[in-house]
């Protein structure tokens, strides 16, 4: 019984390895580079396995091989590898952001993607302490808006300044909190007439 087991185990193994080699092979056979590129990166990502991403010609597939492993993996490690920064940085923000870890929201270099890194974590954490923090104020007032209607905390509805004015984002803000709070009286404090009246029918329905 052991000596049939340890053959399949070996057989397994075996057939493992040769389709890995054949399917590097057939990568590596094909001519168009992008075709290639593309091939490698397929096959990295089934494997799970940034190394093979090394194969691929063109920075581009490559830097686009890296970053698919690491949103698989979830490894900002292997965002390290990646030399366009740009795509390096929204590597980074698909891992902080799902993470919920600023440290490595930080590592981002453009700060709008770093301050939307920032307005996700602190709307996902509910913390309107990491929503201060944001020097951007959209990306803060964002982050205001979330928090607030997520806690049903009209003061933190009042931080928010709305200073791309079309996004009425306090009026949002207030709606959110009036319906969970089945508070009708709140939606008074919205500015927008349409959503006023949307947020009172809403309170209304809800109560």
């Amino acid at each position: 019984m052991f000596i049939l087991a340890t053959s399949l185990l070996i057989t397994v193994l075996v057939s493992s390895c040769s389709s890995d080699r054949t399917n590097a092979i057939s990568c590596e056979n094909i001519q168009d580079k992008d075709d290639k590129g593309k091939c490698y990166s397929d096959l990295a990502l089934s494997k799970q396995d940034f190394n093979i991403c090394n194969q691929i010609e063109i920075q581009l597939w490559k830097d686009d091989c890296y970053h698919k492993i690491a949103r698989k993996k979830q490894d900002i490690v292997v965002c390290e590898n990646i030399q366009d920064s740009n795509n390096k940085d929204f590597c980074y923000a698909d891992i902080g952001i799902p993470k919920q870890d600023l440290s490595i929201c930080n590592k981002i270099q453009d700060q709008f993607l770093k301050d939307g890194c920032y307005s996700d974590v602190g709307s996902a954490k509910q913390d309107v302490t990491i929503c201060d923090s944001i020097p951007t104020q959209d990306a803060r007032d964002s982050c205001y808006a979330n928090v607030g209607g997520d806690t049903k905390d009209m003061a933190i509805c009042e931080k928010i300044q709305d200073k791309v004015q079309e996004m009425n984002k306090k009026d949002t803000c207030y709606a959110r909190v009036a319906v969970g709070k089945k508070d009708v009286v709140i939606c008074n404090k919205i500015q927008e007439r349409s959503v006023r009246d949307d947020c009172k029918f809403a309170a209304r329905s809800s109560s």
